[in-house]
């Protein structure tokens, strides 16, 4: 068995808006490893979701996985609630929950690991991982936000498109956006023009 140490943590410039999440990764064969990476348009609680799935599928493509005993530690009580719960049916058989989609992933990636427990850490109160997390999901929400003119031509385009009125869902730099979406995120960037 191994000890394995991750650190996870979202952020999101408006809720929703641009967001960016990050995660590191210690006790793993070539050390400290980071992952991290950005939402053109997202939440807040997405992307603290999405620290933890980004941290686990890097861990899953280590060597012998399943000898990992996994410690994530979070600022968020809501992901650390949902993986000690582990209420998979809830996610899995209602439409109702947001975030579905990463739980899903998330709790198909648990038995890959001996064992996946979560545990809280206070935001800003000095943690020097989580505030090291802190500080790069926050670049990645910022590194999207200056892309605003990018989002908007391609989204922008996308609506004009006739084929947009029947796809169901896009992926756009890695990321799934339905069309409902892209308008909400056109019709925010014409009232914030305003």
């Amino acid at each position: 068995m191994k000890a394995v140490k991750i650190y996870a943590d979202g952020s999101c410039i408006g809720n929703p808006g641009p967001g960016g999440w990050a995660a590191v990764i210690a006790g793993l064969d070539g050390g400290r490893r980071e992952v991290k990476g950005c939402d053109w348009y997202t939440t807040n609680s997405r992307m603290e979701i999405r620290a933890v799935l980004g941290a686990l599928q890097a861990a899953a493509m280590e060597a012998k996985p399943e000898a990992f005993e996994i410690a994530i530690y979070t600022d968020s009580q809501y992901v650390v609630k949902q993986i000690e719960t582990r209420k998979i049916e809830d996610f899995t058989m209602s439409a109702k929950y947001k975030n579905a989609d990463l739980w899903a992933e998330i709790f198909r990636l648990i038995p890959v690991f001996r064992s996946v427990r979560a545990e809280w850490v206070k935001g800003h109160a000095g943690h020097k991982e989580n505030e090291y997390v802190d500080k790069l999901a926050r670049l990645e929400a910022r590194t999207c936000a200056a892309e605003e003119d990018v989002r908007r031509f391609t989204f922008g385009r996308l609506l004009l498109e006739p084929e947009a009125q029947a796809a169901k869902i896009y992926h756009i730099s890695g990321c799934r956006y339905s069309l409902r979406t892209i308008q909400k995120y056109i019709n925010l960037f014409r009232d914030r023009k305003k």
